[in-house]
């Protein structure tokens, strides 16, 4: 497969974070009316589909197999990537959640211990992501060592643990705390490295991923029109982010690299570099709704947009 960056690949990544903004802005009520699992609410979905297909590409290019499990220049480069702008948004989450308890005199900060797994001082929502992705970056190098291996077996071994955590903490685990766990989260990030194999959509290799995700695309029909109680004893709290629905959001991404352009295209440079800032537009969007100030759509997401692109612009050239 071509190694060159697919400018595709942001297309769908500033797509992604403006599904997530809609989707931490949007009324609940409003969301309820028009369907929004089956569009905004794929928006993390995919983000793990897409982390595990640029990381697996990354991967192969730089041959990382062949050396230790944990290289230097990964370890280095994920630092300087994601860990600079974390410290950053901590420190101001922190502010944030300070000033808001001298001028209103209600408490936000939350300093215990989901810190330690990424959790910023002032949460906002989507901070599980923030941890998820912690976890990939630590988790993935030994996921890639064993799918050079055996790609089909391992991803079979991710799905399976996925499932099994889902199950597990559907009894034993409160839903909030185990949504800071990587491990519910592995089926999309299985997809998007098998993808990083091959991308084409109707490959003989993908042909029953693309059939996976229009039966995955059904389930979600049938659990939100025709039975909304399918899954309340499976993960019943977020049904568009479980072992079930992940191929749809897999069948998302392979729709999307067939038919956005893989090369630059002057007008949608816009949206590519939102994709391309979007992990800071993500950890911007989590300290301002946990204030959430203004309550308008179209201001929440330019706002979020602006910030998060400004801060991107700021840590790069640092």
């Amino acid at each position: 497969m071509p190694s060159y960056h697919l400018f595709s690949i942001d297309l769908l990544k500033g797509l992604a974070i403006i599904a997530v903004l809609l989707w931490h802005s949007v009324p609940l009520d409003i969301q309820q009316q028009t369907l929004f699992e089956f569009h905004v609410g794929q928006s993390i979905p995919i983000f793990l589909v897409l982390m595990g297909l640029n990381y697996g590409m990354s991967f192969a290019r730089k041959k990382y197999h062949r050396g230790v499990i944990y290289p230097r220049q990964f370890l280095f480069k994920q630092l300087k990537r994601f860990g600079i702008p974390f410290l950053l948004a901590f420190a101001a989450s922190l502010i944030v959640g300070y000033w808001r308890f001298l001028l209103t005199g209600m408490n936000r900060l939350r300093l215990n211990r989901y810190l330690l797994l990424g959790r910023l001082p002032s949460p906002g929502p989507g901070n599980y992501y923030i941890s998820a992705l912690i976890q990939f970056i630590l988790i993935f190098p030994l996921l890639y060592k064993l799918y050079r291996t055996s790609p089909r077996l391992t991803v079979i071994l991710i799905f399976a643990l996925d499932l099994s955590f889902q199950i597990l903490t559907s009894f034993y685990i409160p839903f909030a705390s185990m949504t800071y766990f990587i491990f519910g989260y592995l089926s999309p990030v299985g997809l998007g490295l098998w993808l990083s194999t091959d991308r084409r959509l109707l490959s003989p290799r993908n042909k029953p991923l693309a059939v996976a995700g229009i039966v995955s695309l059904a389930y979600l029909i049938f659990n939100r029109l025709i039975c909304p109680n399918l899954t309340c004893l499976y993960f019943p709290s977020w049904t568009t982010q479980n072992v079930f629905s992940s191929f749809y959001a897999g069948l998302l991404v392979m729709l999307g690299l067939r038919w956005l352009p893989r090369r630059p295209i002057t007008r949608l440079k816009p949206l590519s570099f939102i994709g391309q800032a979007s992990f800071h537009i993500f950890l911007i969007q989590i300290i301002y709704f946990s204030v959430n100030p203004f309550q308008v759509v179209i201001l929440d997401v330019l706002i979020n947009l602006s910030l998060g692109s400004l801060f991107y612009k700021v840590t790069n050239q640092a």
